[in-house]
């Protein structure tokens, strides 16, 4: 038996190899717990000393109840399924991985875009029913000579810029806590809110969600938008509000959209987003390749263990001390 206990509070993969190596440097035990419901997760972490999360949503209650946790490490970047604020009242770390996957993110929503305005999706399905028509009844556009709005620069958006400036795009963002000289030597101009609406052929949603961003796209903001601009999601749901987006969409105003977030996932089957075949959905994938997935599960172990050794994670999100 090891000298700590780290539990995984609920199964997305088929294997901890990795995660069970990087934690046996610690010497860690670690079992994972099927509990994205909650249920059972307080009893599960009771006398963890550290936490590795998927979805699971972790509340202050969950946390006020840890008689020994130090740590909670998150797979991913986001982290709002995690009462940050408790965790900073107890004293536990509360890390994520905010490094990995940036390219699988941008070739994702690229692939949105194209696939969008290349109409792919709806064309392999036609051809799956018989009809051939070669495109002639479709509205393709070129990206090139286009402009991308990026909302938000982060480390996605700026790994994204040269790929869309190679795509003969011009990149324009919004970022109110980048400077425009920053911006600048990725070739991206700065604009505000209403000026990236108003100029932008396709819109990319690349910011965290909170409170501040909670809605930030709706009735509004679309309605300021081109006539027959895209829209893509990559970041979190919620940020673009979806039921705006899908009258947006019916009226013609937005010609399409990708998303790959929702407000609640899984995506519902009465969704209204679902009636349109302009509108591209995955399922909350564009992190995943074979080589993100490794990236992940090492970092995110690797927070756990280097709390568990003295240290503090790599990528805090609440420090202690």
């Amino acid at each position: 038996m090891g000298k700590f206990k780290v539990i995984i509070t609920d199964i997305l993969s088929d294997s901890y190899d990795i995660e069970r190596a990087v934690l046996s440097e610690a010497d860690a035990d670690l079992t994972a717990y099927d509990a994205l419901s909650g249920a059972g997760l307080t009893e599960a972490a009771r006398d963890a000393d550290g936490i590795l999360c998927n979805l699971a949503k972790i509340s202050a209650a969950h946390i006020e109840a840890m008689r020994k946790c130090k740590v909670i490490s998150r797979y991913g970047i986001g982290y709002d399924n995690v009462d940050a604020a408790a965790c900073a009242r107890r004293g536990v770390w509360l890390a994520n991985v905010p490094d990995y996957c940036q390219k699988e993110v941008c070739e994702h929503t690229i692939a949105l875009m194209m696939g969008i305005a290349r109409q792919i999706p709806q064309k392999n399905a036609r051809i799956r029913k018989g009809v051939w028509d070669s495109g002639r009844k479709d509205r393709i556009i070129r990206l090139w000579g286009k402009t991308a709005g990026l909302l938000g620069f982060g480390s996605i958006p700026r790994t994204m810029a040269p790929a869309l400036q190679a795509l003969g795009m011009a990149v324009i963002s919004y970022d109110p806590y980048v400077d425009a000289e920053k911006m600048g030597a990725l070739g991206v101009r700065k604009a505000e809110l209403g000026e990236l609406l108003e100029s932008s052929d396709f819109l990319c949603v690349h910011l965290p969600y909170n409170e501040q961003t909670r809605g930030m796209i709706g009735d509004g903001e679309l309605a300021r938008m081109k006539e027959g601009a895209i829209v893509v999601n990559t970041a979190r749901g919620g940020i673009v509000d979806e039921a705006a987006l899908a009258r947006a969409v019916a009226a013609g105003h937005i010609s399409g959209a990708g998303l790959d977030v929702y407000e609640n996932e899984p995506l519902s089957g009465d969704n209204a987003l679902l009636r349109y075949d302009n509108v591209v959905l995955t399922d909350h994938c564009a992190w995943n390749s074979a080589e993100s997935l490794v990236e992940l599960k090492t970092k995110c172990a690797q927070n756990v263990r280097d709390v568990l050794l003295g240290g503090k994670p790599k990528y805090p999100v609440v420090s202690i001390g």
